[in-house]
């Protein structure tokens, strides 16, 4: 009661000495809610002309005030567009209690939408750094107990390390999972009945 929260947020397009990146691109007062949270709004949009990630890098500045008139203030950075895209289109698409795993480098989804992550996987999907022809986990470790993939158009690894990802999950995911949905940036899987 009586919080209010100022809210700065800047796009990545020119660096400066201060650390902060790019032109300010908005400045909003709002309400912090019963829990203490306030939700902005940052308008990104998908690039469609065929970069590799086409990720905008926000930093978010707030100072919040509390009723003795205190101001406590931080920031914090996000990318946005890349992850974006593949949580609106989980917000679309993904049934209540479904877990998400991701074929590339790492898995933000669980994190990014307050879910249960999916048991398996690996904290870094890394071909011959973290796994190799001779290790490697089985495909039903690998998937675990995901109910839904999310395969990135484009991937975050480099192309050397993302062979394994070809040659040892990739034909298991098509063999266990099928794409039911696709957005500018990534394609969903859901596990076959």
């Amino acid at each position: 009661a009586g919080v209010s929260a100022d809210t700065d947020y800047a796009d990545a397009d020119t660096n400066d000495s201060s650390g902060y990146v790019g032109d300010e691109e908005a400045e909003k007062t709002g309400k912090l809610d019963a829990n203490g949270t306030l939700v902005i709004q940052v308008p990104t949009h998908a690039d469609t002309q065929g970069e590799s990630h086409p990720d905008l890098d926000y930093t978010v500045e707030a100072g919040v005030t509390d009723a003795a008139n205190r101001e406590i203030t931080g920031h914090g950075r996000f990318l946005a567009t890349y992850l974006t895209d593949g949580t609106d289109l989980l917000r679309r698409e993904l049934h209540p209690g479904e877990k998400v795993t991701t074929m590339d480098n790492s898995n933000p989804f669980a994190f990014a939408l307050r879910i249960e992550p999916a048991s398996g996987g690996m904290s870094g999907a890394w071909y011959k750094y973290v796994f190799s022809d001779r290790f490697h986990l089985s495909a039903d470790a690998f998937f675990g107990n995901a109910d839904v993939v999310m395969f990135p158009k484009e991937h975050e690894l480099p192309d050397e390390n993302w062979r394994g990802l070809e040659l040892y999950y990739i034909p298991e995911m098509e063999r266990r999972f099928v794409q039911v949905a696709e957005s500018a940036m990534w394609k969903m899987y859901r596990r076959r009945k």
